[in-house]
């Protein structure tokens, strides 16, 4: 009984870490919060376990370095997969968000081209597109 007690603690610890870990080397921006990065390493370090023991190589005569490998290539693999799911509801959220204010506006609710009465200013001489335009290069002296 306390020995399960003390192997929930160490997956809970050791899923903590791996998810933190996972979340700062997987690239671009990761739209997660703190507890589903947490449970991303926590299911990382399962299911990492379990491929281990597939693979036939979860308790070996040392650290078993196979089976750490595993596991934070499964969290990372959770990280991403998470995050990707976020971000495509975070999209959808701010979508329907923009789309119901533009009803409440008295629009027909479709954001995805600007409103008619804005348009482009076109650059002119006075006002050039880029700033860099109006910089002279120096005179050479001789």
């Amino acid at each position: 009984m306390i020995a399960g007690f003390f192997n929930l603690i160490w997956i809970l610890i050791g899923g903590t870490f791996i998810g933190i870990i996972a979340r700062l080397l997987v690239p671009g921006r990761q739209y997660l919060p703190v507890w589903a990065t947490i449970g991303s390493g926590i299911a990382g370090m399962l299911l990492g376990n379990w491929l281990a023991s597939l693979l036939g190589v979860r308790d070996t005569g040392g650290i078993d370095w196979i089976r750490h490998a595993l596991q934070f290539l499964v969290a990372a693999g959770a990280v991403a997969a998470t995050s990707a799911l976020y971000r495509r509801r975070a999209t959808n959220r701010l979508k329907t968000h923009l789309e119901q204010s533009n009803i409440n506006r008295g629009g027909s609710g479709i954001v995805s081209n600007p409103p008619s009465n804005v348009t482009a200013i076109p650059p002119t001489a006075n006002k050039p597109a880029i700033p860099s335009d109006i910089i002279e290069p120096p005179a050479e002296s001789n």
